[in-house]
């Protein structure tokens, strides 16, 4: 087996762990890379996902197939969550239950065509199983824009962003477009370089949807608003983590609306919600990381003897913080005692 250590990355900063995440679920897609598996190796006192892939290649190759499974839009996990919610004019995943069950029944045709894509998307954004006050759709704890940030338009962005198609103009000489469609493609590969091996320059001008525990810069303390900072994300950092939402589904319980991952303490406006995940260094299954995923919480609370067996070193949680008009963010991660 060959690895791939993602130096880029490191596991107490939530963005970094869901980008690790989404980045195998990516893999998925792609021939090449179908058998590949995730773990984590602690290098410099840090954890740093790793890859393990049947076949040796370089870092700048890998970056390569990843940019050109991008060239065609379809190609994109999120590209038929985002048709839908355009054609539906939707923006947030707070939404008029109408609009929510619309979507839900053209999940459940792809479904019965054998694609549940769609119905893994919508699971994890929201439910209509319990509304808001405003009666509207309530959203998971990883829906963290407001206002003028909103969620939607703020993925339709990022992914357009890395789509080496998008900019390239069909008219003009073949040759010229050759060349435009081989700088896109480099600059998507460039992208993909910095995210997943370092170092994070946040020198694009992308919103990081308040994932990114380094890069924020407490919003709510600056005298001007957020849509006015440019040059303060990681792309493809935020694009992968996007593309992890999927694992993170939510569910109706006694207690209200669950999502995977997410813990609650306390009760009524003193409730606090934060987000745990594993760091684990045998490999992993995209198919074996969504039950690791889903049982999270509960092997947390198991004494640490029997997290060595499952080959868990540690588990993080960061909280999330309410900011202003809505939006929020995590806190810096912490070890599960």
């Amino acid at each position: 087996m060959n690895t791939l250590i993602l130096t880029g990355l490191e596991g107490t900063n939530p963005l970094a762990v869901m980008a690790a995440f989404g980045l195998l679920r990516c893999c998925q897609e792609i021939a090449c890379f179908s058998g590949v598996r995730l773990a984590w190796q602690e290098t410099a006192s840090l954890w740093r996902p790793v890859l393990h892939l049947d076949q040796p290649i370089p870092k700048n190759e890998f970056c390569n197939v990843l940019s050109e499974h991008l060239a065609t839009a379809s190609q994109q996990s999120c590209a038929g969550l985002l048709a839908l919610v355009d054609e539906h004019a939707v923006t947030e995943a707070r939404m008029a239950p109408s609009s929510y069950a619309a979507m839900v029944r053209k999940a459940q045709e792809a479904c019965f065509q054998g694609n549940r894509g769609l119905a893994d998307w919508l699971l994890a954004l929201a439910s209509d199983m319990v509304l808001t006050g405003k009666g509207d759709t309530k959203p998971s704890p990883l829906c963290m824009t407001s206002g003028s940030q909103q969620f939607f338009p703020t993925l339709q962005k990022c992914a357009a962003s890395m789509n080496p198609m998008q900019k390239i103009k069909l008219s003009g000489a073949k040759r010229t477009q050759q060349q435009n469609q081989s700088k896109e493609l480099a600059r998507v590969a460039g992208h993909f370089e910095e995210a997943l091996f370092g170092p994070w320059r946040y020198a694009d001008n992308q919103h990081s949807l308040g994932w990114d525990v380094g890069g924020d810069r407490a919003h709510a303390l600056m005298p001007i608003a957020p849509t006015k900072l440019d040059h303060c994300g990681v792309l493809a950092a935020v694009w992968l983590a996007i593309e992890s939402l999927p694992l993170f589904p939510t569910v109706l319980t006694q207690h209200g609306l669950a999502t995977a991952c997410f813990e609650k303490q306390g009760q009524g406006r003193n409730q606090e919600e934060a987000l745990l995940w594993p760091i684990w260094t045998r490999p992993v299954s995209i198919d074996t990381l969504r039950c690791l995923l889903l049982q999270t919480i509960a092997w947390s609370r198991e004494p640490r003897s029997v997290a060595a067996r499952r080959s868990i070193e540690v588990f993080y949680r960061a909280k999330r913080v309410l900011l202003v008009q809505g939006r929020a963010t995590f806190k810096a991660a912490e070890i599960v005692a």
